[in-house]
């Protein structure tokens, strides 16, 4: 159990039922099969508009993207169905136009190791900052509205 009690479980899961109600764009709460299980997502954005999917970071849950995800909805959709899980040799081959932002000082991930798995990216990799990241919005709404022929 990741909670000290069921009840701190409770009061946990109901503030964050409470921020998505905050949610400022229709939206459907889905949860999709992973390799390591369902997992929760708030699914909005145009049906049929090209697929986008934004992982939570260190925000730890959906709420985080609250912020930017009325401009995400704009032009993308969700993604449904099962997400893949790539090895390295599989990311080393992907041909489709990939950004990446990742802290220098990242402790969680290996940021400086990202531009050796993703050999085709756009690996961005932000001075003195840790997993946490600061807005990103317009930088990624540049690479995803640039065309990548």
């Amino acid at each position: 159990m990741i909670y000290a009690s069921p009840s701190g479980a409770r009061a946990i899961e109901r503030r964050y039922r409470e921020l998505l109600e905050l949610w400022p764009v229709p939206h459907e709460q889905v949860r999709v099969p992973t390799a390591h299980g369902e997992t929760f997502v708030v699914a909005c954005g145009a049906a049929g508009a090209p697929p986008l999917v934004l992982p939570h970071g260190s925000g730890a849950n959906s709420a985080m993207w609250l912020g930017d995800v009325a401009v995400w909805a704009r032009g993308f959709g969700p993604r449904r169905g099962r997400l893949p899980v790539f090895s390295d040799e599989e990311l080393g081959r992907l041909g489709m136009p990939v950004l990446v932002i990742a802290g220098e000082r990242d402790g969680l991930l290996d940021s400086h190791g990202t531009r050796r798995r993703l050999p085709r990216a756009d690996v961005r990799v932000l001075p003195g900052v840790g997993h946490l990241l600061p807005p990103r919005t317009q930088p990624i709404m540049d690479f995803l509205e640039t065309s990548h022929d």
